[in-house]
């Protein structure tokens, strides 16, 4: 799941689901009769710091959770629905083929376990519950359905549960829009589901945890107006006499609850090409059209096919099928993914502020079919097994495809996301202990894991890392997997011993925090750099005192030559800095290009001022992203003027548009008159749109310098700026707070040709007035049909009329300049996400 992409989150974290977060810290039951701490993973003793909670993460009272016993384990699930979308109603019956796991002779302890089976089911109507052929007695507490067979099962005996029951408007896992006749003609008709983490419950008697793993069939009534998709191949459409049809499908994989999923609407189609006989088929409610489906999803048979290359694995699924709703984020469900519309291309100006977002959803979607769909992680402290991974493909596919300064660029937003969140706290990416398994969907998960990967790419090199990917998805195809599976193909395809890297990278908390110095004797030629760990060794944390790494460094001479060295840790030695010499040639002068780790092969953050004549040389000739950006940071954090008229000339001869996306925030954050200056000047040059995005998001302030930038942009069309750039300079125009902005606003808000994308321009004229604390600003907004007391509220609202961005944010979009307000998006233990996952 993306936002998580966190990405991040990778990877949306929208209001739907940060309540699904709240519901599921309250009725989260870890053990469903006999699902004890006895089922844990096989995998090494945890760090403390994985079984006890971490502050700011977990409340006091979390306690650690382990996958279920799987004594009487459901294989397959015949489900069949009868659908009232008006209503937001389905009448169910779900048949469970269960078999027995267990010895002919249990234990005392355990002989409860071979009959009874407790499946997770909230709020709804239990019509009946029975089992052909077999008495079954039931208890429901409105949360867990107990079925009780009279007789034990027999070694691998196989019996049916059947449950039929109706569900009234689900709180969470199956949603319905069911729009009212005086409502826009943009809210459809229409349902589809939505269920990671445990959300399936909401209308599904299941064992709603992804340890246990069925094949599915469908059978979905509904009017005969309506398309109906879900998991799997379609079998068969039976016309009924009232009407209504059934249309059914079949998966013959083995799906756990969270990736099962289904729709049924008024849905647009588009056919796309097939891969390797596998059809592809993207849809999306009736008010899009074939044409922006095909702007939206036009990569994937491609992308499909640099995935199977790279894995070295056929796609599995009997389809790959990709739809559009208005509900959740993005999740990656078994050859039907679903997407929320805020993700989709309408039109050229979409694709300029919105493609590279959508294309890497798209990717980070797909990589799960093999991480986290065809291996499906036994319990939710392996989460890291998806998302990581899924966030870390769509690093590997810009690597493939993009220039390598987007890659880099990639890998340093990753590293940013993931230290912004250990801010908050600093977690284990292996983590057992938590309030709700929604909350380990944060930026540790996709980025920080993301992350850790690239390192093991790095350390292993490209040959036994791949060698090993490909094994681990061969071996482990079609079954579940731990953290310690990946790690034995990777020392099988390397011959190395990663126990100490998985102890300190994943089974542990933190990351070195590396302190550096430079300086250049001159009588030997020689350059000296002191690198030291100051993470806390001793603050009770878990964080190790010594990282087991080596540092590369590259000084760049005068004549361009590059000299190179490196610095290594070893933690039984235990010494916290390292010195490294770098002979540059007697006579030379001073090297002013200082690269520390230039190829990003180490996940650290690094506190570096070797003085302004360095970074200015850096800033401007420096080979990797990192050491530029890292570069613009120091001098705007010096703030001298020398300092920062280096920035000044510096900035707008920078090649990269990244670079300028985090310089933006370093002066953004400065807010210094020098800082401001450069920030109003850039507002008259940045055309770059993913750059200008950034920028506008950072001067979400009142100063009276940015004001004529502003009116300048406010002045240029959708088309030469984009939808949502053009919303964020209305917004930052209203926090200027100057009377003669007002009846601006007001006219745009009136002009019915500034609307945008899902409304997003006019949200953004909304927000502006809002700001501008106008008494007309109200008036002006009544008159055009809002209440004048909520005008922000009014932009923030999820409905067709307003744009849903302010609500519906992922991990990605902050790095990349989509994000304004939500890049906490996971730091509070109970507002966690997907995927993703943030942008950069």
């Amino acid at each position: 799941m993306k936002f998580h992409s966190a990405a991040a989150a990778r990877a949306c974290g929208c209001a739907t689901h940060r309540l699904d977060a709240q519901l599921l810290a309250s009725d989260f039951t870890f053990a469903p009769s006999g699902s004890g701490g006895n089922g844990g993973s096989s995998a090494p003793a945890a760090a403390p710091s994985a079984l006890y909670p971490v502050p700011g993460f977990a409340e006091s009272t979390a306690r650690p959770s382990y996958a279920p016993n799987l004594v009487l384990e459901p294989f397959h699930m015949a489900i069949r629905l009868a659908f009232d979308l008006r209503a937001k109603r389905v009448r169910g019956t779900v048949t469970h083929s269960v078999r027995h796991n267990g010895p002919a002779a249990p234990s005392p302890a355990t002989a409860s376990l071979s009959r009874t089976l407790v499946l997770n089911a909230v709020s709804l109507d239990i019509a009946a519950v029975t089992s052909a052929g077999h008495a079954v007695s039931h208890t429901y507490d409105g949360k867990l359905l107990t079925a009780t067979w009279e007789t034990p099962f027999a070694p691998d005996e196989v019996r049916d549960l059947t449950v039929e029951y109706t569900a009234e408007d689900p709180i969470a896992g199956l949603y319905f829009c069911a729009p009212l006749p005086h409502e826009a003609a943009e809210r459809v008709l229409h349902c589809a589901t939505d269920h990671e983490t445990e959300r399936a419950r909401y209308w599904l008697p299941c064992v709603d945890f992804p340890t246990v793993r069925t094949s599915l069939e469908f059978h979905l009534t509904h009017d005969a107006g309506l398309v109906a998709v879900a998991n799997g191949a379609e079998v068969g459409v039976v016309e009924n006499a009232d009407g209504t049809k059934t249309t059914s499908y079949k998966l013959d994989h083995r799906c756990p609850s969270y990736l099962l999923c289904l729709a049924v609407g008024e849905f647009v189609t588009a056919e796309d090409e097939t891969v390797d006989g596998m059809p592809i088929r993207y849809l999306a409610t009736k008010n899009y059209t074939k044409e922006q489906l095909m702007l939206s999803f036009g990569k994937t048979p491609s992308m499909v096919r640099w995935l199977q290359k790279k894995v070295g694995h056929k796609f599995p699924w009997p389809k790959y099928y990709q739809i559009f709703t208005p509900f959740g984020g993005a999740m990656e469900n078994i050859s039907l993914v679903t997407y929320n519309d805020m993700f989709l291309i309408a039109d050229e100006i979409r694709t300029r502020e919105m493609g590279y977002f959508t294309d890497l959803v798209n990717l980070h979607e797909m990589a799960h079919t093999y991480f986290g769909d065809l291996l499906v992680v036994r319990h939710f402290e392996h989460a890291w097994l998806k998302e990581s991974w899924a966030t870390y493909m769509e690093s590997c596919w810009l690597e493939d495809h993009k220039p390598k300064e987007e890659f880099e660029f990639d890998l340093f937003g990753n590293s940013e996301a993931y230290f912004e969140e250990c801010n908050d706290y600093v977690r284990p990416i292996v983590c057992r202990t938590f309030n709700s398994s929604w909350n380990l969907f944060d930026r540790h998960l996709y980025p920080g894991g993301a992350m850790r990967i690239h390192m093991l790419r790095q350390i292993l090199g490209d040959e036994a890392f791949w060698a090993g990917v490909r094994t681990y998805v061969s071996r482990f195809s079609g079954k579940i997997v731990e953290t310690e599976d990946f790690k034995r193909c990777l020392e099988e395809a390397s011959g190395l011993n990663l126990t100490r890297f998985f102890d300190q990278w994943l089974y542990s908390p933190g990351y070195p925090k590396l302190k550096a110095t430079y300086k250049y004797h001159n009588d030997t030629g020689l350059a000296e750099v002191v690198l030291s760990q100051t993470q806390a060794p001793d603050d009770g944390s878990g964080v190790p005192a010594v990282f087991d790494i080596t540092v590369e460094v590259d000084i760049v001479g005068e004549d361009g030559a590059v000299h190179s060295g490196a610095a290594s840790f070893d933690s039984v030695i235990g010494l916290r800095t390292a010195t490294v010499f770098i002979p540059i040639g007697k006579g030379a002068k001073k090297p002013l290009v200082v690269e520390i780790d230039p190829r990003n092969k180490v996940l650290h953050s690094l506190e570096f001022s070797p003085g302004e004549d360095v970074l200015g040389a850096t800033a401007k000739r420096g080979r990797d992203i990192r050491s530029r950006i890292r570069s613009y940071r120091e001098l705007i954090k010096d703030g001298s003027y020398t300092a920062m008229k280096k920035v000044k000339e510096l900035l707008p001869e920078e090649p990269f548009f990244g670079v300028r996306n985090f310089v933006y925030s370093a002066l953004s954050k400065s807010k210094s008159h020098a800082s401001v200056s450069i920030l109003a000047s850039a507002l008259h040059t940045e055309r770059n749109t993913r750059a200008l995005l950034r920028l506008l998001s950072n001067v979400s302030f009142r100063h009276p310098a940015l004001r004529d930038g502003l009116l300048a942009l406010s002045a240029l069309p959708a088309s030469e700026t984009s939808y949502l750039a053009r919303a964020r300079v209305f917004e930052a125009l209203g926090r200027q707070r100057h009377p003669d902005d007002v009846a601006l606003l007001l006219a745009r808000l009136a002009d019915p040709t500034e609307l945008g994308f899902q409304g997003s321009i006019r949200a953004g004229v909304l927000r502006g007035l809002g700001h501008t604390q106008s008494g007309r600003s109200t008036r002006g907004s009544a008159r055009s049909g809002d209440k004048p007391a909520s005008l922000v509220a009014a932009a923030n609202r999820c409905d067709t009329r307003f744009c849903q961005w302010p609500s519906a944010h992922s991990r990605r979009l902050q790095a990349t300049g989509f994000a304004g307000r939500r890049r906490a998006r996971r730091s509070g233990a109970g507002a966690r996400r997907r995927r993703r996952r943030s942008p950069k």
